[in-house]
This record gives C-alpha cells, structure tokens and sequence, in this order.
C-alpha cells in the first residue's frame, strides 16, 4: 500500500496540530467547569474545595483563551470572521473580563472571601448559596476598568454559581461554534490528517 506522506510538515498539517491541541484544551475547560459545577451543588462542600476548583476552571478558562488566539495566528483564513464573532457574543459578556481578572486575583492577592448565604424561615436556619464579598473584591486596585464596572453595577454580593454558570454557557457557545468552524473550514486538511499512518 503506498501511502502519500506530501501532507507531513505542511501548513495545513500544523493547523491541524493546533485545533487538535485546541479541542484538547476546550475539554480541559469543560471538564473544569462540570467538576465546579458539582462542588456548587453540594451544600457540604467546604470553601477550601471550592477554592480548589475555582483555581482550577479560571485557569483553564485563561488556558483556553490563551490557546484561542495563538490558533488564530496559525489559522488567519479564519481571524476575521472569528474576530467578528467574538465582538459579537463575548465582547458584551461583563463577567467576561471580571473572571479574567478574579484569575489574577487569586494568584497574585488573595482567594476571594466566599461563604455561605443563611437565611432564616419560620425559626429554622436555611444554608443557601455559595457567595463572595463585593465589598472585600472592591478592595483590590488591580481590577481593570471593566471589571470594576461590572463589580459597581452589582447590588450586593455575588451569587457564584449564577455567575459562573451564565459565564460558562456563553464561553461553551463561542468555543463550540468555533470548534465547528475551524473544522469545516479545514476539513479536506483533517481528512489528509485522519489518513496519516
């Protein structure tokens, strides 16, 4: 069987390389924000173990954003279309650069101060949802100008799971669509790719 080698080393097999490396990324990402997700639900769950897995989807989450723009260097057929894309769906995410910038937070200030809601009703203790201080957020001076926007136009706390799970669902969206473009836009390149040896 003589099989053809011209696709090794070419530009096209290096694109290909790269949306693969960024499909494995994209899973990191979501397997991150599930495992979150899980802990949000858990009402036992104590702070040091939601800590852990917020440290570990804010740094997916800059992973993935980080591994987005160097495909999209390697990819420019697809940058404006992309580039249009993003202005479009994530551009007016607020929580968008509050998170990038709760990332830096945590590895260069402090872990956010996070508890529990308790309410009270009819004389018996209610334990609600996990939040954080916007007091003691708004205490940083590192916060962007958009992130500290976002931070001032909240009433008071912040519900974490609200916000972590608007966040993911629109972040999810983008990442899929872009997953789904970049494949077609080179799938005569991923059919050359699937039939190397």
């Amino acid at each position: 069987m003589n099989l053809d080698m011209s696709f090794f080393g070419t530009e096209d097999f290096y694109k290909v390389l790269q949306i693969d490396l960024f499909e494995g990324v994209k899973d990191i990402y979501e397997n991150n924000f599930h495992d979150l997700h899980m802990v949000l639900d858990n009402y036992k769950t104590r702070s040091k173990d939601f800590l852990r897995y917020l440290h570990n989807y804010l740094s997916s989450f800059a992973t993935l954003t980080d591994h987005c723009r160097v495909l999209l260097k390697k990819c420019h057929e697809a940058s404006e279309t992309v580039r249009k894309r993003i202005q479009s769906d994530l551009a007016t995410l607020p929580s968008n650069n509050f998170l990038k910038d709760l990332r830096n937070y945590t590895l260069h200030h402090s872990l956010p101060l996070t508890m529990r809601e308790v309410k009270q009703l009819d004389g018996r203790l209610i334990v609600g949802d996990l939040m954080w201080s916007r007091s003691s957020l708004l205490k940083w001076k590192g916060w962007n100008a958009q992130s500290y926007l976002y931070l001032n136009s909240l009433e008071g706390d912040i519900r974490i799971k609200e916000l972590l799970v608007e966040h993911y669902n629109r972040i999810a969206a983008f990442y899929n669509w872009l997953e789904e473009y970049l494949l077609e836009l080179y799938s005569d390149a991923f059919i050359k790719y699937k039939n190397l040896p």
